[in-house]
Protein backbone atom coordinates (compact mmCIF):
# COMPACT_ATOMS: atom_id res chain seq x y z
CA UNK A 1 0.00 0.00 0.00
CA UNK A 2 1.16 3.23 -0.66
CA UNK A 3 1.75 5.95 1.78
CA UNK A 4 -0.44 8.63 2.15
CA UNK A 5 1.87 12.21 1.02
CA UNK A 6 3.15 14.13 4.15
CA UNK A 7 0.31 16.20 5.35
CA UNK A 8 0.31 19.88 3.70
CA UNK A 9 1.68 22.83 5.48
CA UNK A 10 -0.90 25.72 4.91
CA UNK A 11 0.99 27.67 2.91
CA UNK A 12 -2.01 29.95 1.37
CA UNK A 13 -3.45 32.63 2.38
CA UNK A 14 -6.89 33.76 1.62
CA UNK A 15 -8.00 37.21 2.91
CA UNK A 16 -11.80 37.80 3.46
CA UNK A 17 -12.03 40.10 0.70
CA UNK A 18 -10.47 37.74 -1.87
CA UNK A 19 -11.91 34.81 -4.33
CA UNK A 20 -9.34 32.50 -5.42
CA UNK A 21 -9.93 30.42 -8.35
CA UNK A 22 -8.21 27.42 -9.35
CA UNK A 23 -8.25 25.62 -12.63
CA UNK A 24 -7.01 21.91 -13.47
CA UNK A 25 -6.32 19.62 -16.94
CA UNK A 26 -7.96 16.37 -15.23
CA UNK A 27 -6.47 14.14 -18.38
CA UNK A 28 -2.54 15.68 -18.13
CA UNK A 29 -0.40 12.72 -18.16
CA UNK A 30 1.81 14.07 -15.17
CA UNK A 31 -0.96 13.33 -12.66
CA UNK A 32 -0.02 10.83 -10.37
CA UNK A 33 -3.44 9.37 -10.03
CA UNK A 34 -2.31 6.44 -7.68
CA UNK A 35 -0.64 8.97 -5.16
CA UNK A 36 -4.16 11.15 -5.24
CA UNK A 37 -6.54 8.05 -5.09
CA UNK A 38 -4.47 7.49 -1.82
CA UNK A 39 -6.72 10.76 -0.25
CA UNK A 40 -9.73 9.58 -1.27
CA UNK A 41 -12.18 8.18 1.43
CA UNK A 42 -13.50 4.99 0.95
CA UNK A 43 -17.10 6.51 -0.09
CA UNK A 44 -15.10 8.84 -2.69
CA UNK A 45 -13.03 5.36 -3.59
CA UNK A 46 -16.01 3.61 -3.92
CA UNK A 47 -18.00 6.12 -6.30
CA UNK A 48 -14.82 5.90 -8.71
CA UNK A 49 -15.19 2.51 -9.04
CA UNK A 50 -18.94 2.57 -9.77
CA UNK A 51 -18.17 4.51 -13.32
CA UNK A 52 -17.53 2.55 -15.78
CA UNK A 53 -15.80 4.33 -18.16
CA UNK A 54 -11.65 4.02 -17.55
CA UNK A 55 -11.42 8.40 -18.49
CA UNK A 56 -14.33 9.20 -16.28
CA UNK A 57 -12.68 7.22 -13.43
CA UNK A 58 -9.54 8.69 -13.60
CA UNK A 59 -10.84 12.10 -14.22
CA UNK A 60 -12.83 11.69 -10.73
CA UNK A 61 -9.97 10.31 -8.98
CA UNK A 62 -7.86 12.98 -10.24
CA UNK A 63 -9.86 16.06 -9.81
CA UNK A 64 -11.03 15.18 -6.16
CA UNK A 65 -7.69 14.19 -4.78
CA UNK A 66 -6.30 17.99 -6.49
CA UNK A 67 -9.84 19.16 -4.54
CA UNK A 68 -7.92 17.31 -1.22
CA UNK A 69 -4.82 18.42 -1.96
CA UNK A 70 -6.01 21.92 -2.63
CA UNK A 71 -7.94 22.33 0.75
CA UNK A 72 -5.12 20.96 2.48
CA UNK A 73 -2.96 23.70 1.38
CA UNK A 74 -5.23 26.33 3.07
CA UNK A 75 -5.98 24.33 6.08
CA UNK A 76 -2.86 22.58 6.85
CA UNK A 77 -4.85 19.49 6.98
CA UNK A 78 -3.86 15.78 5.66
CA UNK A 79 -6.16 15.82 2.34
CA UNK A 80 -6.55 12.46 3.85
CA UNK A 81 -8.09 13.43 6.90
CA UNK A 82 -10.49 16.55 5.39
CA UNK A 83 -13.98 15.31 5.48
CA UNK A 84 -16.92 16.33 3.80
CA UNK A 85 -20.61 17.02 4.68
CA UNK A 86 -23.05 17.33 2.33
CA UNK A 87 -26.26 20.11 2.02
CA UNK A 88 -29.67 18.73 0.99
CA UNK A 89 -28.66 19.24 -3.05
CA UNK A 90 -25.23 17.90 -2.50
CA UNK A 91 -22.95 20.81 -2.28
CA UNK A 92 -19.90 19.84 -0.73
CA UNK A 93 -18.51 21.69 2.46
CA UNK A 94 -15.86 21.03 4.84
CA UNK A 95 -17.26 19.14 8.17
CA UNK A 96 -15.84 20.00 11.02
CA UNK A 97 -13.04 22.45 12.70
CA UNK A 98 -10.63 22.30 10.72
CA UNK A 99 -8.31 25.07 9.37
CA UNK A 100 -10.74 27.58 8.50
CA UNK A 101 -14.10 27.03 9.63
CA UNK A 102 -16.01 29.81 7.32
CA UNK A 103 -13.60 28.38 4.23
CA UNK A 104 -16.07 27.94 1.64
CA UNK A 105 -15.51 25.71 -1.67
CA UNK A 106 -17.16 25.24 -4.71
CA UNK A 107 -16.01 22.75 -8.20
CA UNK A 108 -17.42 22.52 -11.26
CA UNK A 109 -15.86 19.87 -14.25
CA UNK A 110 -16.74 19.44 -17.54
CA UNK A 111 -14.53 17.75 -20.45
CA UNK A 112 -11.44 17.11 -18.59
CA UNK A 113 -11.41 20.79 -17.13
CA UNK A 114 -11.86 21.52 -13.24
CA UNK A 115 -12.61 24.68 -11.87
CA UNK A 116 -12.18 25.29 -7.85
CA UNK A 117 -13.83 28.27 -6.12
CA UNK A 118 -12.53 29.59 -2.89
CA UNK A 119 -13.96 32.21 -0.74
CA UNK A 120 -14.28 33.19 3.44
CA UNK A 121 -17.42 33.44 5.17
CA UNK A 122 -19.65 34.01 1.77
CA UNK A 123 -21.36 31.66 -0.11
CA UNK A 124 -19.73 30.51 -3.21
CA UNK A 125 -20.60 28.75 -7.03
CA UNK A 126 -18.44 28.09 -9.95
CA UNK A 127 -19.71 26.51 -13.63
CA UNK A 128 -17.49 25.26 -16.30
CA UNK A 129 -19.28 24.00 -19.54
CA UNK A 130 -17.71 23.04 -22.88
CA UNK A 131 -19.02 25.12 -25.62
CA UNK A 132 -20.94 22.65 -28.50
CA UNK A 133 -22.59 24.25 -31.35
CA UNK A 134 -26.24 23.75 -30.27
CA UNK A 135 -28.81 23.30 -32.99
CA UNK A 136 -31.55 23.67 -31.05
CA UNK A 137 -30.33 26.46 -29.60
CA UNK A 138 -33.88 28.82 -29.26
CA UNK A 139 -35.42 25.37 -27.57
CA UNK A 140 -32.68 25.20 -24.96
CA UNK A 141 -32.84 29.44 -24.10
CA UNK A 142 -36.32 29.33 -23.58
CA UNK A 143 -36.34 25.96 -20.92
CA UNK A 144 -33.85 28.08 -19.24
CA UNK A 145 -33.83 31.63 -19.53
CA UNK A 146 -37.02 34.36 -18.93
CA UNK A 147 -38.51 35.50 -21.86
CA UNK A 148 -36.36 38.95 -21.30
CA UNK A 149 -33.34 37.00 -21.53
CA UNK A 150 -34.75 35.04 -24.96
CA UNK A 151 -35.03 38.18 -27.10
CA UNK A 152 -32.10 39.29 -25.66
CA UNK A 153 -30.41 36.20 -27.03
CA UNK A 154 -33.15 36.30 -30.44
CA UNK A 155 -31.56 39.99 -31.21
CA UNK A 156 -28.39 39.15 -31.15
CA UNK A 157 -26.52 38.03 -34.76
CA UNK A 158 -26.58 34.33 -35.31
CA UNK A 159 -22.40 34.06 -34.57
CA UNK A 160 -22.76 35.61 -31.00
CA UNK A 161 -25.60 33.64 -30.08
CA UNK A 162 -24.13 30.63 -29.19
CA UNK A 163 -21.23 32.40 -27.01
CA UNK A 164 -24.20 34.49 -25.42
CA UNK A 165 -26.49 31.51 -24.45
CA UNK A 166 -23.41 30.15 -22.25
CA UNK A 167 -22.61 32.84 -21.09
CA UNK A 168 -26.07 32.74 -19.61
CA UNK A 169 -25.80 29.50 -18.85
CA UNK A 170 -22.33 29.70 -16.25
CA UNK A 171 -24.08 32.33 -15.03
CA UNK A 172 -26.75 30.85 -13.97
CA UNK A 173 -25.46 27.74 -12.50
CA UNK A 174 -22.98 29.64 -10.55
CA UNK A 175 -25.17 31.01 -9.14
CA UNK A 176 -27.37 28.18 -8.12
CA UNK A 177 -24.65 25.97 -6.81
CA UNK A 178 -23.70 29.10 -4.48
CA UNK A 179 -27.81 29.25 -3.18
CA UNK A 180 -27.45 25.31 -2.92
CA UNK A 181 -30.86 24.70 -3.23
CA UNK A 182 -30.63 22.07 -6.09
CA UNK A 183 -33.72 22.42 -8.19
CA UNK A 184 -36.57 24.81 -6.23
CA UNK A 185 -34.90 27.52 -8.10
CA UNK A 186 -35.46 26.88 -12.05
CA UNK A 187 -32.69 28.83 -14.10
CA UNK A 188 -34.99 30.88 -15.71
CA UNK A 189 -36.07 32.11 -12.21
CA UNK A 190 -32.26 33.48 -12.10
CA UNK A 191 -31.96 36.37 -14.78
CA UNK A 192 -28.54 37.61 -15.87
CA UNK A 193 -26.92 39.65 -18.53
CA UNK A 194 -25.87 38.30 -21.18
CA UNK A 195 -25.04 40.54 -23.93
CA UNK A 196 -21.35 41.13 -24.94
CA UNK A 197 -21.47 44.85 -23.95
CA UNK A 198 -22.84 44.18 -20.35
CA UNK A 199 -20.77 43.42 -17.65
CA UNK A 200 -21.54 40.02 -15.69
CA UNK A 201 -24.09 40.45 -13.50
CA UNK A 202 -27.40 39.32 -11.37
CA UNK A 203 -30.61 40.80 -12.15
CA UNK A 204 -32.66 38.29 -10.57
CA UNK A 205 -33.06 35.55 -7.71
CA UNK A 206 -36.15 33.93 -8.05
CA UNK A 207 -37.71 37.01 -9.25
CA UNK A 208 -36.45 39.16 -6.39
CA UNK A 209 -34.51 41.82 -8.35
CA UNK A 210 -33.97 43.39 -4.87
CA UNK A 211 -31.82 40.02 -4.35
CA UNK A 212 -29.48 40.19 -6.86
CA UNK A 213 -27.76 43.24 -5.37
CA UNK A 214 -25.04 41.24 -3.27
CA UNK A 215 -23.93 39.16 -5.83
CA UNK A 216 -20.85 39.18 -7.41
CA UNK A 217 -20.03 37.46 -10.78
CA UNK A 218 -16.78 36.76 -12.65
CA UNK A 219 -16.04 35.01 -16.11
CA UNK A 220 -12.87 33.03 -15.91
CA UNK A 221 -11.16 33.38 -19.48
CA UNK A 222 -10.16 29.66 -20.56
CA UNK A 223 -9.79 30.21 -23.88
CA UNK A 224 -12.16 29.25 -26.92
CA UNK A 225 -13.63 26.04 -25.72
CA UNK A 226 -15.02 26.45 -22.67
CA UNK A 227 -17.08 28.91 -21.19
CA UNK A 228 -16.78 29.76 -17.20
CA UNK A 229 -18.03 31.92 -14.31
CA UNK A 230 -17.77 32.56 -10.67
CA UNK A 231 -20.58 33.57 -8.55
CA UNK A 232 -20.40 35.34 -5.01
CA UNK A 233 -22.94 36.47 -2.31
CA UNK A 234 -20.18 38.81 -1.47
CA UNK A 235 -22.90 41.38 0.29
CA UNK A 236 -22.43 43.74 -2.48
CA UNK A 237 -19.02 44.41 -1.92
CA UNK A 238 -16.79 42.90 -5.18
CA UNK A 239 -13.99 40.87 -3.59
CA UNK A 240 -11.03 40.63 -5.74
CA UNK A 241 -10.24 37.56 -7.83
CA UNK A 242 -6.75 35.66 -8.76
CA UNK A 243 -7.03 32.88 -10.97
CA UNK A 244 -4.30 29.91 -10.64
CA UNK A 245 -3.46 27.04 -12.84
CA UNK A 246 -3.15 23.65 -10.02
CA UNK A 247 -0.17 22.07 -11.82
CA UNK A 248 1.89 25.10 -10.99
CA UNK A 249 1.02 27.19 -7.51
CA UNK A 250 3.19 29.59 -8.58
CA UNK A 251 1.96 30.57 -11.66
CA UNK A 252 -0.71 33.60 -11.31
CA UNK A 253 -3.20 34.13 -14.42
CA UNK A 254 -5.11 37.23 -14.77
CA UNK A 255 -8.66 36.86 -15.77
CA UNK A 256 -8.07 38.00 -19.68
CA UNK A 257 -5.64 35.18 -19.51
CA UNK A 258 -2.36 36.37 -19.54
CA UNK A 259 0.33 35.34 -17.10
CA UNK A 260 2.09 37.75 -14.32
CA UNK A 261 5.16 36.97 -13.65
Amino acid sequence: MMPEPEPESASIRLERDEVHVWTAALDDAHWDVTALGHTLSSDERRRSEALRCSRQRRRFVVGRGLLRRLLARYTGVGPRDLAFAYGGAGKPELAGTVGWSDLRFNVSHSQGVALYGLMRGRRIGVDVEVRRHLADLGEVARSCCSEREVAMLEGLPPAWRQVAFYWAWTRKEAVLKALGTGLSIAPDRVEVTLLPHEPAAVLAVDGDRSAAAGWSLFDVALGRTWTATVAVDANGARPDLSCRAISTLERHVRQDGTVIS
